[in-house]
Formats: structure tokens, sequence, C-alpha cells
């Protein structure tokens, strides 16, 4: 995968300080964990052995996926104050509160057959949802 992921500054810092608890904090206790349940003998009928192999395994497909996501990084800077102040809004379930009341008044120029860029609103819509998915997975 060669595209780029856009993130803001915050959000690659969250990814490297997830990788490096990943790296350092997870990974040694798996190790340990398949120690202890290897000592108890037979491994073939061993279900704490098989559990903390899976726990390993979904583990280092985690730490597969941040490395790739780092590597392939793309700082917005021009929209990271707008996706922290987005963020910052959002309630306890993820949504955000409707804070502004519809006042009748188009701030676009209809008649001049100009609205908003598609292209760029696309853009937003990407990058919000690279950051939510992000924060969840850091959650």
């Amino acid at each position: 995968m060669s595209a780029k992921t856009p993130l803001t500054l915050r959000g690659i810092e969250k990814l490297r300080e997830e990788l490096k608890r990943l790296k350092s904090v997870e990974r040694p206790a798996i190790v340990k964990a398949i120690a202890e349940a290897r000592a108890h003998g037979d491994i073939s009928e061993n279900a704490e052995y098989h559990a903390a192999k899976e726990k390993q395994s979904h583990l280092e497909g985690r730490i597969l996926q941040v490395e790739d996501w780092i590597a392939r990084a793309e700082v917005i800077a021009r929209l990271e104050n707008a996706v922290d102040w987005l963020l910052e809004q959002q309630d306890a379930q993820g949504r955000w509160p409707n804070q502004f009341r519809y006042t009748g008044k188009m701030h676009i120029d209809i008649d001049r057959g100009r609205g908003p860029s598609r292209w760029v609103t696309l853009r937003a819509c990407r990058v919000l949802k690279m950051v939510a998915e992000a924060s969840r997975a850091g959650a």
C-alpha cells in the first residue's frame, strides 16, 4: 500500500506512543505468558498456550498495522487545528452536539453558481474518518 495516510502531528505521536507500548509492554508480557503455559506440559492440549499464541498473533498484526500507518503518514498541518477543535467538541459517545441554529442565511452565492468545493469537503471527510479510526484503535 503506497497511499499516504493523512494524519495530524498529534495523531502520529499517539501512534508512536501506542507502538512503543505494544513493543515494550504488551509483547514481553505475552512472551512470558507463552513461556509459563509451555512450562505446564503438553502444549497440544494446553488452552492457556493456545490463547496466549492467539493473543500474540493479534498483537503482531496490530504492530504491523500501526507501523504501516506511521510509514505512510502525511502530516496535514493546515487541518490540524480544525481536527483538534472537532475532536474536542465530541461527547463521550463520539457524537457532536448541535450547537448552532440555522438562521436561514446562506453563505454561498447560489446565483453565481459557485458552491463549496466538493474535493475539499471530501478530503476533510477522509481526514476525519482516519482520525476517528485511529482514535478508536488507540482507545
